[in-house]
């Protein structure tokens, strides 16, 4: 779902959704991030276990013109990255993305990837 809330508004604000609930892919322990660009970048876990990582990048279509669909610019499916579990994605406006993971549930090291 995306929608808007007012910047200076109070913290008992609701959002205003602008779409509805649309499933976009399989998986869990999801982890979203926008970057001033309107650029998407989602990653979560997939498999028994979470043993997969997938990613996703896209935008809103129009939101200029209340079209606030996400278009998925790397496809219909998550491209999968890596192998671990709780994913955490951050992309700043140069396009730069970080993202943070264990290898597994035994691991205490965090992992991560940083791609440009």
């Amino acid at each position: 779902m995306a929608g808007t809330l007012d910047v200076n508004g109070g913290v008992d604000q609701t959002i205003q959704w602008k779409t509805e609930r649309l499933p976009f892919d399989s998986g869990y322990h999801n982890t979203l991030s926008v970057n001033a660009n309107g650029v998407i970048a989602e990653a979560h876990e997939f498999g028994s276990g979470g043993k997969s990582l997938y990613y996703r990048l896209g935008h809103l279509k129009d939101p200029a013109n209340g079209d606030f669909s996400v278009v998925w610019d790397t496809g219909d499916y998550g491209q999968k990255y890596a192998d671990g579990i709780n994913p955490h994605i951050s992309i700043n406006d140069s396009g730069e993305v970080v993202e943070v993971h264990l290898a597994s549930a035994n691991d205490h090291k965090l992992h991560y990837i940083r791609e440009s």
